[in-house]
């Protein structure tokens, strides 16, 4: 019989070996700072945006006129949006932190833990569809390569 409190301490010390022989940019992974990024208003990072450019093709050619809405985003940028929400829900609905905190992450992350940090996610509409978050779309497209959020309607690239 395998003693599971050995495995997870085999597990532990292997895994923090392997991120202490890795070297991280924080500073890119918290999107303090980023190098990589191609766009104008809305900005991606390269293979992100060549991945777009695909499925914006095979969506016209379904007939779907898509367009992004929000790519990257760096931190100060997801924080002010938290913060915003976090004052909103406490002020004006009175929800308690927890609640505010809950009801926040039901379509928004908390800053530093956003794949729009590395400019590898992004929120696309069908700008000829007034109910932007229709899930139809959304699942039709994961064929070229983007999944779904379905509980907010987001199209998400992985």
């Amino acid at each position: 019989m395998i003693n599971h409190k050995l495995l997870c301490l085999i597990l532990l010390v292997i895994g923090s070996n392997f991120m202490n022989s890795q070297k991280i940019d924080y500073k890119l992974l918290l999107g303090i700072e980023h190098n990589n990024l191609v766009g104008d208003t809305i900005q991606l990072e390269k293979n992100t945006f060549d991945a777009f450019e695909k499925m914006k093709k095979a969506a016209l050619q379904d007939g779907v006129n898509i367009k992004i809405v929000s790519g990257f985003r760096d931190f100060e940028r997801q924080k002010k949006i938290w913060n915003s929400k976090f004052e909103r829900f406490t002020n004006e609905y009175k929800l308690s932190p927890n609640e505010a905190i809950n009801e926040i992450i039901r379509f928004s992350t908390i800053p530093g833990t956003s794949r729009h940090h590395w400019g590898t996610e992004i929120d696309v509409i069908d700008k000829d569809f007034e109910n932007e978050k229709d899930p139809l779309i959304a699942k039709k497209y994961e064929k070229v390569g983007f999944s779904t959020n379905l509980k907010n309607g987001w199209i998400k690239i992985q």
